[in-house]
C-alpha cells in the first residue's frame, strides 16, 4: 500500500508543470516526477538502438525518468493539469470575494479580455494584495488536489 502523499508537496510541484512539463505521481512510493512533453515523446518512441550520445547527461536522466513512466504506466498517475486547476476561475473567485469593494471591482476589470493573467499579476502587486492572492491560490489548489487524491483513491496528509 502506498504511503500517504503530502498535499503540500503536490501543490508545490504544480507550479513546475504547464504546457511543456507534466507531473506524475508514483503510486507505489509517492515520488513526484516532473518530465517535459518532449522527453515523454522520446521515451514513448524510443528503441534499443537509439543514439543516446546526442543527448547531454542531464537530458538522458530526464529521458530515463520518462522511460520509467512509460514502462511502468500502471504505477503512475498524472498530476492535475492546468485545465483541471483552471487558475482563471480561481482568479475570478478571488476578485469577486475580496472584502474591499474598490479592490474587487479593479480586479474584476483586470481579468476581462486578452492579457488577463498579466494585468491581474501587475494589479495585485500595485494594490498590495499579492500575499492574499497567493494564499487564496494555494488554498484553492490544496482543495482541488485533495479532491483529486480522493477521486484516485490516493492516501494523503
Amino acid at each position: 500500500m502506498m504511503r500517504p502523499v503530502k498535499l503540500k508537496d503536490i501543490v508545490n510541484k504544480l507550479d513546475e508543470t504547464g504546457e511543456e512539463w507534466l507531473g506524475w505521481l508514483n503510486t507505489e512510493n509517492g515520488e513526484i516526477i516532473i518530465v517535459s512533453r518532449e522527453y515523454m515523446g522520446i521515451a514513448e518512441d524510443s528503441e534499443e538502438d537509439d543514439d543516446w550520445e546526442k543527448y547531454q547527461d542531464w537530458e538522458r536522466d530526464l529521458i530515463q525518468e520518462a522511460m520509467n513512466i512509460v514502462e511502468n504506466w500502471d504505477q503512475y498517475e498524472p498530476l492535475p493539469d492546468k485545465y483541471y486547476l483552471h487558475e482563471y476561475r480561481i482568479m475570478e473567485r478571488f476578485s469577486y470575494s475580496h472584502d474591499d469593494e474598490a479592490v474587487s471591482r479593479k480586479l474584476c476589470q483586470a481579468i476581462t479580455g486578452k492579457g488577463a493573467f498579466r494585468r491581474f499579476k501587475d494589479l495585485i502587486a500595485r494594490l498590495g494584495v499579492e500575499d492574499q492572492w497567493y494564499q487564496y491560490r494555494e488554498n484553492a489548489f490544496t482543495e482541488m488536489v485533495r479532491e483529486w487524491c480522493e477521486s484516485k483513491k490516493i492516501p494523503y496528509i
